[in-house]
């Protein structure tokens, strides 16, 4: 594997807690494989080192050199002392790694380097974090829920949010996000991958989405007033079309047979999607089990509790179900595959996961429920291909 640096910012970003070295020098090239290798310099201290740094780096085409009292590899998972790295700022490979005679780095014999970033005063350098996934433009469900935000907020606010966040991420050690969706704000990750690329604003490197693909009514913001097709092309409010009184944003891009979901991951890829997401199962059927809500009249004798749907305890009001027939997913992980760029899948119940996993995704995001919780909430459940390599997987 090709190892990485990042490019050298010319000036450094202001600290945090676990601050980068050298103010996270921003990468330009990636190595093919999700994983953290020597991708960017992060200092285990809790302040930014003293770095010359002339301006004619930003354009410059000459390497230069990082010296390190103590590297840790994560290729070799050890710690390495007295190492000198040297980048190229054009490609932010790291083209030479060497190791020299003593601490100091003047005990190394000169170079065609034209310039040094020094820090042997730093007790550890590290490899630039990675998070393979990550959503910019939502901040914490504690300050606002998903849907708030997405309804609520302004594509201006979202967007200064997501340049916010990016910068944080960067300064914290984190120079390289997967962001998996915008959330209601289409390809506005594309643009912000761009703007960081072009030197614009701070931030990792950003491989995006856009938005994700589901089936129609597959991954939707549920209103029981919805007014618009956010729920598909046959639907325009819940008394016909033209009777709701909300406008959701459309937060996935619909596509339904084989033909559809090729077509989605062309619509994707041409928007600037570096990785293509699918919902592979979602909560589809959340207005067939709607939420409580309180009784307008109060407590009384005219008063009901919410009725309970399923009846039974235990089982889930508002479940996962898969989205796709596995001829769908298969088509749409081979058409993803034929424009070389990965998927991401995500998938909370077993099904999906096996689903996805036989379809041959890059990853699967969450899969957390136990593979009985369908068939214990679903009396006429389907059976399902997958079915079979969930059992085998369960069996060993």
């Amino acid at each position: 594997m090709t190892r990485n640096c990042l490019q050298h910012h010319a000036n450094p970003v202001e600290g945090s807690s676990s601050a980068i070295a050298a103010s996270a020098i921003q990468s330009a090239h990636f190595a093919g494989e999700y994983s953290c290798s020597m991708e960017s310099l992060t200092a285990g201290t809790n302040s930014i080192p003293t770095v010359t740094t002339p301006s004619k780096w930003t354009q410059s085409t000459e390497p230069f050199r990082v010296h390190t009292s103590l590297l840790f590899d994560s290729l070799s998972k050890s710690f390495s002392k007295n190492i000198t790295l040297t980048i190229s700022p054009q490609s932010g490979l790291v083209t030479h790694v060497e190791s020299r005679p003593s601490a100091s780095p003047s005990s190394l014999q000169s170079s065609n380097v034209t310039a040094d970033i020094d820090l042997t005063s730093y007790s550890l350098v590290l490899p630039g974090l990675t998070d393979l996934h990550t959503h910019l433009f939502l901040h914490p469900y504690s300050e606002a829920p998903s849907t708030t935000q997405m309804l609520s907020e302004s594509p201006v606010e979202r967007v200064l949010r997501a340049s916010m966040h990016a910068r944080a991420a960067l300064n914290a050690g984190w120079t390289t996000y997967r962001d998996l969706g915008t959330e209601g704000l289409g390809d506005a990750d594309t643009h912000l991958r761009n703007a960081i690329n072009r030197g614009l604003v701070p931030g990792p490197r950003v491989f995006c989405a856009g938005e994700a693909i589901a089936s129609s009514g597959g991954y939707a913001i549920r209103s029981e007033n919805d007014s618009t097709a956010s729920l598909g092309a046959g639907y325009a409010g819940p008394l016909g079309p033209g009777t709701g009184n909300t406008l959701p944003p459309r937060i996935s891009d619909a596509a339904d047979g084989v033909p559809g979901v090729r077509a989605a991951v062309r619509r994707r890829l041409a928007a600037g999607a570096d990785v293509v997401k699918v919902y592979a199962d979602y909560r589809r059927r959340a207005l067939r089990f709607p939420p409580p809500v309180a009784n307008a009249l109060g407590p009384g004798p005219w008063h009901s509790p919410d009725m309970p749907f399923p009846p039974a305890t235990g089982q889930a009001r508002s479940p996962n179900v898969p989205l796709w027939m596995q001829q769908e997913l298969d088509a749409l992980v081979d058409e993803a595959r034929r424009a070389g760029a990965t998927v991401a899948a995500h998938a909370c119940g077993a099904r999906a996961v096996a689903m996805a996993a036989r379809a041959g995704v890059t990853s699967v995001e969450h899969g957390f429920e136990d593979e009985g919780d369908e068939l214990g909430w679903n009396p006429f459940a389907t059976p399902l291909a997958a079915d079979a390599a969930l059992r085998e997987m369960r069996d060993g």
